[in-house]
C-alpha cells in the first residue's frame, strides 16, 4: 500500500528504490505535518484554507439560526472573528506552553 501511495507521489516505479535514510527524510517532508512541528508555507496555507471554510460554515449555521435576515457583510465578519480567535488561541497555546496556569 506504501509503495502504491508513493508511486502515484513520486510517479517512479519503487521496485527499483532501496528506502534508505534519505528517501526517509522525503517522504517525511512530503507529509502535511512533520512531526518536529515545523510548517512549510504550504502546510501552514491549507491550515489556513481550513480554518477559512470552517469559520465560513461556523458563521453561516450560527447566523442563520439566531438572525434569519442577516445580511451578507455580517457572515463575513463574523467568519473573520472566528477564523481570528482561532490563531489567537493556537499563538496563546504555543506561548503559555511552558507554565502550568491552566493546570
Amino acid at each position: 500500500m506504501l509503495q502504491m501511495a508513493l508511486k502515484s507521489l513520486l510517479n517512479v516505479d519503487l521496485a527499483m528504490i532501496c528506502l534508505k535514510s534519505e528517501e526517509v527524510k522525503l517522504l517525511r517532508s512530503l507529509t502535511l505535518y512533520r512531526r518536529s512541528g515545523d510548517l512549510t508555507i504550504m502546510q501552514s496555507s491549507y491550515i489556513f484554507l481550513i480554518r477559512l471554510i470552517l469559520s465560513i460554515i461556523i458563521s453561516l449555521v450560527i447566523s442563520r439560526m439566531f438572525f434569519q435576515d442577516i445580511p451578507v457583510y455580517k457572515i463575513v465578519g463574523l467568519a473573520v472573528l472566528i477564523c481570528g480567535l482561532a490563531y489567537l488561541f493556537e499563538y496563546l497555546k504555543k506561548t503559555g506552553k511552558g507554565d502550568n496556569a491552566g493546570n
